[in-house]
């Protein structure tokens, strides 16, 4: 890889900083994309031979974190005032506690100067005795966070997504191979998708991966079984440039997708593109498209639509 940051690994130093302690990693949770992020980090640290153990949200804040811990909460877009909170319950949760040291993995800031100065600041500014650190993904979350958050961290750096540290073969090892066959359009339908659509005019398999899917597993077969992925979700990108599949990404609802893409996905030879916007599909490019409604809406005739195409079912 000829870009030159992917050579100082900043999440890998600090892991390697802290070798001699205890790690707790921090699900906040999230979907399909962030458990993407969660095998990374952790395919990382063993690696690098690093003890720790995996708590949900849930468990960690029913856990206190003490003296010899390294409490690090995993990476992702959490960061916003349209996401759960979780993120921001496990970091205030994480600074009371008497953890040696609290590490925010690689994630996203919103560019919402007020959310940041409103939500974030008035938990930081009470913990400024606290050994922070806060990684950025790229560099808009970065560049916000020099502006806004450098009183309140020990240190803030950039790293690339966690997901990155997985590595083509440490995928197929656990999913097994899969034959590609299909076009996979996978485009978010959650509120993070923005309000319009982007139209597409070839044939494929047109899904939300994130709500077809069963399990992780599962999510990760679909994307191998691509032989070209077509995609406004961030991890479906991610995924594909690791798997070395023809891979374009769309924009989403706000900067993450394109910031990502800048500072990653590019020199991994993903595709950005602006698309044609509009506010519905025009073209029928999935031969669901061409059922009647109730027969589009069954589960059941999905699943051997699915089925016929190659899309892995399990």
């Amino acid at each position: 890889m000829n870009n030159n940051q992917w050579e100082v690994d900043e999440l890998a130093i600090l892991f390697k900083k802290y070798n001699a302690l205890d790690f707790l990693f921090v699900e906040p949770g999230g979907n399909f994309g962030d458990h993407l992020i969660y095998w990374g980090a952790e395919f990382l640290a063993q690696q690098l031979g690093i003890s720790f153990r995996t708590l949900s949200i849930q468990e960690f804040l029913a856990h206190q974190a003490v003296s010899g811990e390294v409490v690090y909460i995993h990476g992702g877009g959490g960061y916003n005032r349209w996401c759960s909170g979780a993120v921001i319950q496990a970091l205030e949760h994480a600074l009371r506690s008497e953890a040696t040291s609290v590490i925010q993995g690689p994630c996203t800031l919103e560019e919402d100067r007020d959310y940041i100065r409103e939500v974030m600041i008035p938990i930081l500014h009470r913990h400024t005795d606290r050994s922070f650190y806060f990684l950025a993904r790229e560099l808009t979350s970065y560049h916000l966070a020099l502006e806004l958050l450098r009183p309140f961290c020990h240190q803030i750096l950039i790293s690339h997504d966690t997901a990155f540290r997985l590595t083509k073969q440490e995928i197929l090892r656990t999913v097994g191979e899969v034959s590609r066959g299909y076009q996979l359009y996978g485009f978010r339908l959650d509120n993070e998708s923005g309000e319009k659509s982007f139209a597409v005019n070839k044939m494929g398999v047109r899904m939300d991966p994130a709500y077809f899917c069963r399990d992780f597993l599962h999510w990760v077969r679909v994307h191998a079984g691509a032989k070209k992925i077509i995609t406004n979700r961030t991890h479906s990108s991610i995924l594909g440039s690791i798997l070395e599949i023809d891979t374009t990404l769309f924009p989403s609802r706000y900067h993450k997708n394109r910031s990502v893409w800048e500072y990653s996905l590019k020199f991994r030879g993903v595709t950005w593109s602006d698309g044609v916007v509009t506010n519905e599909i025009l073209t029928r490019n999935d031969f669901l498209d061409y059922l009647p409604g109730f027969l589009r809406r069954s589960y059941k005739v999905e699943r051997i639509v699915r089925f016929c195409q190659g899309v892995p079912l399990k």
